[in-house]
């Protein structure tokens, strides 16, 4: 039986930021400038890949501890829009 946290591996996080300032044109009609930011501090996240996890087996947990996963996108990312509401 697996005991709790047999699998453990580096934390992971990200910090993600969202501004906007609305501004009213008239009665029925708003402006609003938004910006949003993705991974604001750019940092990487490793994870475990490539791992051989077979619960059935009673051999060793083969895994690539530390690098990046495949097909990551990790970089900073930074959206700015302007949005009409009516």
């Amino acid at each position: 039986m697996l005991t709790r946290g047999y699998f453990y591996g580096p934390g992971a996080y990200t910090i993600d930021l969202g501004v906007y300032k609305t501004t009213k044109i008239n009665e029925r009609l708003s402006l609003q400038l938004r910006g949003e930011f993705f991974n604001l501090l750019n940092h990487s996240n490793m994870w475990l890949t490539l791992s051989d996890n077979d619960l059935s087996s009673t051999t060793t947990v083969h895994a690539q501890k530390g690098v990046p996963p495949i097909n990551a996108d990790e970089r900073r990312n930074v959206q700015l829009a302007l949005k009409l509401i009516f």
